[in-house]
């Protein structure tokens, strides 16, 4: 990797900012080869007994791992880290944010931005620490929390999954610029939910014109959420009642649909792609229109077809891969990872897409080859998009 000065000089800067107290946070992200086991590392001071360590969090798949590193060690694994596995870093002092890209020539871009945050809270070992706090404002008039901030029960499931999403967010928006307009359109939002946390999130995180709205077809939950846009002082966050098909506004630059269901799915892909947005995230849940169009005569899929519940788990799935080919043929970078664990909720897939221009054909050579094998008669996004 070239330029290995310039990433010395920013690991100086960051352990300087660790040694300081300084330091609030550092995510290193974009793996150098797809295939790393690593997809992202978070680094934040902690504290352990009476020594500050520097906590690195690498996800690995499903799992984390964690490792707590004195200021050598921080220098050390930074540099084995960056540059070398990883090609982006977004850090965050008390005093400014910086993003640190690495092409894959080599070449180095630098972006800083002077802000002004509280010192950083060191978390002890033995705390857990969300993201999204129980006490954010919109969560109790959105039946979240009680009205001292607590998490009511049976919604504790409902914020393990808020502060999840906001955690793989963060990471796949951290190629947006703070400082230019951001346009994210959530479609079948539901209660809102996300889309509030969606919207708070990137405000704490310094954006300067980011315009968030959430659609959905439900009148009286969207003016709800207007309402409580507005208590919060939300002014660049609406709700829209609408469905995905007949959404009029404008091009969005992230496109979320999370847990809509069947062919919805679909839709928003479908506007996501049709509108070029930059970032598509969703979550797919009752697929159900591949389950009803597989057909049986096929020769090698007898046992596929005798178990009732091998057929769904089968069609799920190939509903999944094939929306993710064709996000793949038609110029996007894609991910599937679990959303939340399936103690939490059986609706536990992400597909996120990141618009590159590489298109690759083999993708839809791929969605052909295994219609033909198992026997799949149609594929809604595939009919939607013309694609033969």
């Amino acid at each position: 990797m070239q330029n290995t000065g310039q990433i010395a000089d920013f690991i100086d800067q960051i352990e300087k900012h660790f040694d300081q107290g300084s330091l609030h946070s550092v995510v290193i992200s974009k793996p150098v080869e797809k295939a790393n086991i690593l997809s992202k590392i978070t680094i934040k001071p902690v504290q352990i007994q009476s020594e500050i360590k520097a906590q690195a969090t690498l996800q690995q798949g499903n799992q984390q791992v964690h490792k707590n590193l004195s200021s050598d060690e921080l220098r050390i694994f930074l540099t084995e880290s960056l540059g070398t596995h990883f090609l982006r870093a977004f850090v965050i002092t008390a005093t400014e944010q910086v993003q640190f890209m690495v092409s894959s020539r080599g070449k180095i871009t630098v972006i800083q931005k002077k802000v002004m945050h509280d010192s950083p809270g060191i978390t002890h070992n033995n705390e857990k620490k969300y993201l999204v706090p129980a006490t954010a404002p919109f969560l109790h008039p959105l039946g979240i929390t009680s009205a001292q901030g607590n998490v009511i029960s049976e919604m504790k499931r409902k914020f393990l999954q808020i502060n999840r999403f906001v955690e793989i967010f963060s990471s796949l928006v951290s190629s947006f610029l703070p400082d230019k307009p951001l346009q994210i359109i959530d479609m079948g939002c539901g209660k809102g939910y996300l889309t509030f946390v969606i919207f708070d999130y990137l405000r704490q995180q310094k954006f300067q014109a980011v315009q968030v709205t959430g659609v959905d077809i439900k009148s009286a939950v969207m003016a709800h959420c207007n309402t409580v846009a507005k208590q919060c002082n939300f002014d660049s966050l609406k709700f829209i009642e609408s469905s995905i098909q007949d959404y009029p506004g404008a091009q969005p630059d992230v496109l979320v649909a999370l847990h809509a269901c069947d062919t919805a799915t679909d839709d928003a892909l479908y506007f996501g792609i049709k509108q070029k947005a930059k970032l598509i995230i969703v979550a797919p849940c009752c697929q159900k229109q591949v389950r009803r169009s597989l057909q049986r005569e096929t020769d090698l899929t007898h046992s596929l077809y005798e178990y009732g519940l091998a057929t769904e788990k089968f069609a799920t799935l190939f509903t999944d891969l094939i929306r993710i080919n064709v996000l793949k043929y038609l110029g996007y970078r894609v991910k599937m990872q679990e959303f939340i664990g399936l103690e939490h909720t059986a609706k536990n897939v992400m597909i996120s897409a990141e618009y590159t221009g590489y298109k690759q054909a083999q993708a839809m050579t791929e969605i052909k080859s295994w219609m033909q094998i198992f026997g799949i008669g149609s594929h809604y996004l595939l009919d939607k998009l013309n694609i033969e």
